[in-house]
């Protein structure tokens, strides 16, 4: 279900389909509460090896805990310059306002903790970004910068933010870059 009316599934240059905004959205407010099944990493593991999930689809939403994404909330892409942010443990909120026709992205990596699930999982990066990563890995491979920024945006979910090394948490940002 969405919070913000006239979003909509499209075409994506990203790639495959993605989520856009059919009206301006300003920053701060929250666009989506992602929705599905919330699932046990036990759960996942055994869906993912029997091809009912992709490794790709699961948000982890907390150490041991993930949502099984429905097709609405599994269409927002990953962008290293995204425009929204998780919050909580599965709100979507936009960290900068948002152009109607302008895709919604958040940064992916901002959902995975260093120890465990990254070890996992890597994605190749098509984002298209001027300051692209090439690669969607674990929270501490984001630029310190770049995630301080999202830190004093409020954009990390909370398990993920209680995860953070001590000097990362507590960083501030001296000019986001977004």
């Amino acid at each position: 279900m969405s919070t913000v009316t006239g979003i909509d599934v499209a075409k994506s240059a990203i790639g495959g389909q993605g989520v856009f905004a059919g009206r301006p959205i300003a920053k701060g407010t929250a666009i989506h509460q992602m929705g599905g099944e919330t699932v046990s990493l036990a759960t996942c593991v055994v869906r993912i090896t029997t091809r009912q999930l992709s490794i790709d689809d699961p948000l982890p939403i907390g150490r041991f805990a993930f949502i099984a994404l429905d097709e609405f909330s599994n269409r927002f892409n990953h962008s290293c310059a995204p425009n929204a942010l998780l919050r909580k443990d599965s709100e979507l909120f936009a960290i900068r306002d948002i152009a109607a026709g302008e895709e919604i992205t958040f940064d992916y990596s901002t959902t995975l903790r260093r120890m465990f699930y990254s070890q996992l999982w890597r994605m190749p990066c098509n984002c298209g970004a001027p300051d692209c990563r090439q690669i969607v890995s674990d929270v501490l491979t984001i630029p310190d910068l770049q995630l301080s920024g999202y830190i004093e945006a409020g954009g990390l979910q909370d398990f993920i933010r209680l995860e953070l090394p001590e000097q990362v948490r507590d960083a501030k940002a001296i000019t986001p870059t977004f």
